[in-house]
């Protein structure tokens, strides 16, 4: 057994090697830490849209939007509209020097029409309080008490929800959605069936450009919105099994570990080991109300490699990651899964939270899972919002199939009874293996990217009608639309 522990050692100092000549070398590897803006105290965090007739007009329309957020969130609507002129001439116009940093995360938009500039920014909110009480505005600011900290949490969680909604809910979707695929119809010879016609139509979705314009943003706008991101970036095959052979993949985690004394972002290298991932093997067709319900179809499952007593390597290698969860912890989440938990398997870094959503991109010769990333949330609802947006997007049949017939046109619309929706959202759960009282509780969704492109969907209907019906009809079309009827229904 001996000589396994010494190759599996190693396997590691060849992979920490690894990763230490790619930080020298300046490798822009997928696996590099994934840098998002962090509001500090007394600041806050803002994602928001600007409009203008150019780009830049766009993005300081987008700044001093943020910068009224800001406002809005320690002043009452009647005290804006009372001091609406002080807060215009010392704040609004003034944005620039509120925000302290900002990202540009998509801008849309070309010289015939208005740009449109999305934006992630750090705005000192308590500079614009400093600033508003110099004029006698009244502003509210932070709750103070023993239970503080839930209170603080449970904003979190609310501000979350909110900003979700605000760029992947179902208003958001009616405002800025673009078609994700190109259709065409094709229609079957007619089949007469005694006293009735059959007609089956075939619904084909091409992937366009706009799938990966989309996916980009939703990418950009996830990596803000979410409270801790944690790419992991396939590495090698490992070995943890007595009889010596490869029974685990190991993934990198590079993180931001801070900034040194010249302002150069530091990086730090996780090694997680997943011994088993089960994707479903093939999509299907559903409903609406079975795609955007509380649930999804189908399940994305990983297996970490735990600490095990029986391996001195894995002890060394994943101690670390065995989190002991605090009384505050269990109160803050109330989470009956985790109530009568002490240690948890946990590779983020702030505060505990099981709720996540994952990425899965790429593929190589070695594995189909080359990048997986985590996203953790702190409220479990801002995962279903993301869920439905994605099968949406990406998922729903957005067409009309329309028949004319001598007798006017008849619009035939996807209701929520037709299987219009590819879900490409699957249910996520994980589990750790080594010691018995180890668990992971990692839940979400989880959204497998297509590694083959264009992505092409096809799904057929069948219609009937009577000799009479059959003698009004002179053409079929597909007409694209991008309404949300079917969303806004399901989730009621």
């Amino acid at each position: 057994m001996k000589k396994y522990i010494v190759f599996t050692l190693l396997l590691a100092l060849c992979t920490s090697y690894s990763a230490q000549a790619q930080r020298r070398s300046g490798s822009s590897d997928e696996a590099v830490g994934i840098e998002t803006l962090v509001a500090a105290e007394g600041e806050k965090k803002i994602i928001t849209t600007g409009y203008g007739s150019t780009p830049d007009e766009a993005e300081r329309d987008a700044l001093r939007n943020a910068v009224a957020e800001a406002v809005g969130s320690v002043v009452s609507s009647s005290t804006i509209v009372e001091n609406d002129e002080v807060i215009e001439d010392e704040i609004l116009s003034l944005s620039h020097g509120f925000v302290r940093t900002h990202r540009v995360l998509s801008m849309g938009g070309n010289a015939e029409e208005s740009f449109a500039a999305t934006i992630v920014a750090i705005v000192a909110q308590k500079q614009i309080i400093e600033r508003l009480s110099t004029y006698g505005v009244k502003v509210s600011y932070n709750a103070g008490g023993i239970f503080a900290q839930y209170n603080q949490w449970d904003n979190l969680k609310e501000a979350e929800l909110t900003m979700v909604n605000k760029f992947f809910g179902p208003e958001a979707l009616a405002r800025r959605a673009s078609n994700v695929y190109n259709y065409e119809l094709r229609a079957h010879e007619p089949l007469r069936q005694d006293d009735y016609y059959k007609i089956r139509l075939d619904v084909v979705a091409v992937q366009n450009s706009n799938y990966q314009a989309e996916f980009d943003f939703f990418k950009a706008l996830l990596a803000e919105l979410c409270y801790e991101v944690a790419p992991l970036t396939y590495q090698m095959p490992t070995i943890h099994l007595e009889e010596g052979l490869p029974d685990a993949n190991r993934y990198t985690q590079k993180y931001v570990a801070g900034v040194d004394r010249k302002g150069r972002t530091k990086f730090k290298t996780n090694l997680i080991d997943i011994c088993e991932i089960d994707a479903p093997k093939e999509r299907e067709f559903i409903t609406p109300r079975a795609a955007y319900g509380h649930s999804a179809r189908g399940e994305f499952y990983t297996r970490f490699v735990g600490t095990d007593s029986d391996y001195l390597t894995t002890q060394l290698l994943y101690n670390k990651y065995n989190r002991q969860l605090t009384i505050q912890d269990i109160s803050r989440l109330n989470d009956r899964d985790i109530r009568n938990t002490d240690v948890v398997f946990d590779f983020f870094h702030n505060s505990y939270t099981p709720y996540v959503f994952v990425l899965v991109e790429d593929a190589n010769v070695m594995t189909p899972y080359k990048r997986i990333t985590f996203y953790k949330f702190v409220n479990e609802e801002s995962l279903r919002v993301i869920k439905n947006y994605l099968n949406w997007m990406f998922g729903e049949l957005h067409c009309d199939i329309i028949w004319q017939t001598t007798e006017g046109d008849k619009i035939t619309q996807f209701d929520t009874g037709d299987d219009c929706v590819y879900n490409v959202v699957n249910e996520y759960d994980s589990d750790v293996r080594g010691d018995s009282g180890l668990r992971c509780y990692f839940e979400g969704f989880a959204f497998m990217k297509p590694v083959v492109e264009p992505v092409v969907m096809e799904q057929n209907f069948i219609f009937r009608y009577s000799p009479d019906e059959f003698k009004t009809i002179r053409n079929i079309e597909l007409v694209p639309h991008l309404r949300v009827d079917n969303l806004v229904e399901s989730i009621r």
